[in-house]
């Protein structure tokens, strides 16, 4: 499902050369639950984002359902994610502009459905997470814990086979925390998601099926 072999990224300034993730490999099989953890600084959100084709690598292979991803356009990329990938960032990144249902229904647009269809998608799935009320809400109405589970909701209207979670719970208070856990570990277990999920929370780690460690730059199982 994901596999990484050998896979460097480095960061340079005009003085200095920093390596961010160092000879990184790396099997999550298809339908794991993986916990990233670490100290700040230690490439954890390089991982995820190098996983997510946010940014490129250096040297090595990456592998997305038994295709290889390294090196190809930004084209290719975006499609790829748009088809393949979602995504629960620590900050939500919903558009503020918009409002609640038109953020989640915004992603199935990208993939050409149609209005009534992804109408239907978007609203069945903010009922399941206890936000029909809140469908004409904008972003700004909204508390943090509300935010997450939109973006939450976003995300899993498009079925994404790999869901890429970063710091998910971060922002949150502990019980809000628990539910977001709680939805990825149903996205898991009922939907057969594969999610990599990078936390600083052990008691988030603890909800996968398996745990490995980033320390300057290096995997360590």
């Amino acid at each position: 499902m994901i596999k990484l072999e050998n896979v460097y990224k480095h960061f340079y300034t005009k003085k200095l050369k920093t390596t961010a993730l160092n000879n990184v490999s790396l099997q999550v099989e298809k339908g794991e639950f993986l916990a990233i953890t670490g100290k700040s600084g230690s490439g954890k959100s390089t991982l995820l984002n190098a996983i997510g084709l946010f940014s490129s690598i250096d040297e090595g292979l990456i592998e997305l359902n038994g295709t290889s991803v390294t090196g190809i356009s930004q084209k290719k990329k975006l499609t790829y994610r748009r088809e393949h990938l979602g995504y629960v960032f620590q900050s939500f990144n919903l558009i503020p502009d918009l409002s609640v249902i038109e953020n989640v229904m915004l992603p199935l647009k990208f993939r050409g459905i149609g209005l009534k269809e992804r109408t239907a998608v978007a609203e069945q799935e903010l009922d399941k997470l206890s936000l029909s009320s809140r469908r004409d809400h904008y972003p700004s109405q909204l508390s943090g814990g509300q935010q997450q589970r939109v973006a939450i909701a976003r995300t899993m209207a498009c079925q994404p086979s790999i869901i890429l979670a970063d710091e998910p719970t971060g922002n949150l208070d502990e019980k809000t925390g628990q539910t977001v856990l709680d939805i990825l570990h149903h996205a898991n277990t009922a939907c057969d998601a594969t999610i990599v999920m990078v936390t600083h929370s052990d008691k988030a780690a603890s909800m996968a099926n398996r745990q490995v460690k980033m320390v300057q730059g290096e995997l360590i199982s």
